[in-house]
């Protein structure tokens, strides 16, 4: 019974990661026609131009009506569109793996339990991973406004500021911008390639300098007078997320301790009087309740961490 779960759920989870791997093929593989018709490798007909209609949309498309589920949708969404393919596909070998490892000793909705926490280790190890770089490009941005605007002053264009800053800055933001270079000359138009850069890093922050480059596109002012204010809104805003959360680490660390102290008095116990503890592993009621309080705790963890939140 437990092997005819998990099979269920193998291919229940591999299809959208075949699509997913299909669709991102298509993908790349228009890209690769769309960079040769632009360096002039290959002859770009009127009928090859008309027949070929962008997969991103399609990509998007999906996204969008996954982002729509309620709860969920929106994590699996940006999960997704941020993924690789080893990601995907070791989600489902995760959850095989550790649910056959855990029927031997667990029955069938703990075993699918643990195979479920197995699973989301490297999502979310992976958004872990991603927050933390798109948190060092919103602390990067106030130093990039800055050496745009004294580029700027000095007489370089845009294009030879974001050049200079690309070859100044570190990692994240200089990836970043030797990326819009690059689709500046291949012909892209400086505000959308901003644009496509705040699609890939979604930092409030960089819509900050998407609208500022722009507003200077539609009404001409002066680049620099405007990145001075920005970055002073920038660093405003930076000194008040920091302030926010010094005011909340004590409920951020409590959401913590309260999350794990009933593992470490169990672990405690076990330890002290193994008698005491014994019934929750090898009793059927026990092991229900054991259950029944693991699911509670996350759930726990979770809503005081929501609390602890606080939007601006």
């Amino acid at each position: 019974m437990t092997e005819l779960i998990t099979l269920v759920c193998f291919v229940l989870l591999i299809s959208p990661v075949v699509a997913y791997y299909t669709m991102r093929q298509k993908h790349r593989l228009a890209e690769e026609r769309v960079l040769e018709r632009r360096l002039g490798n290959s002859p770009a007909s009127p009928r090859a131009e008309a027949a070929w209609t962008p997969p991103k949309d399609e990509m998007t498309l999906v996204l969008a009506r996954l982002s729509t589920v309620p709860w969920v949708g929106g994590f699996l969404s940006e999960t997704m569109r941020q993924a690789t393919v080893p990601l995907m596909l070791a989600i489902p070998a995760l959850l095989v793996a550790c649910t056959l490892v855990s029927a031997h000793w667990l029955n069938v909705p703990g075993a699918l339990l643990c195979g479920v926490a197995a699973a989301t280790a490297p999502v979310l190890y992976a958004r872990r991973r991603r927050t933390q770089r798109l948190k060092l490009l919103g602390e990067q941005l106030p130093y990039l406004i800055d050496l745009l605007r004294s580029a700027l002053e000095s007489g370089h264009t845009m294009l030879r500021a974001l050049q200079m800053a690309g070859q100044n800055l570190p990692e994240p933001v200089s990836g970043e911008l030797r990326l819009i270079v690059e689709q500046v000359q291949l012909g892209m138009t400086l505000p959308l390639a901003l644009e496509a850069m705040y699609e890939r890093a979604p930092v409030e922050e960089l819509g900050f300098l998407v609208a500022a480059v722009r507003v200077q596109t539609d009404v001409g002012n002066s680049l620099a007078e405007i990145f001075q204010h920005v970055a002073e809104g920038m660093r405003n805003r930076q000194r008040a997320e920091h302030q926010l959360r010094a005011l909340t680490a004590q409920s951020r660390a409590s959401a913590v301790i309260v999350s794990l102290l009933p593992f470490i008095v169990l672990a405690a116990f076990s330890l002290i009087n193994p008698d005491y503890s014994r019934p929750l592993f090898h009793n059927e009621y026990g092991q229900k309740m054991l259950e029944t309080a693991i699911v509670l705790d996350i759930i726990a963890f979770f809503v005081m961490r929501r609390i602890a939140r606080v939007h601006y």
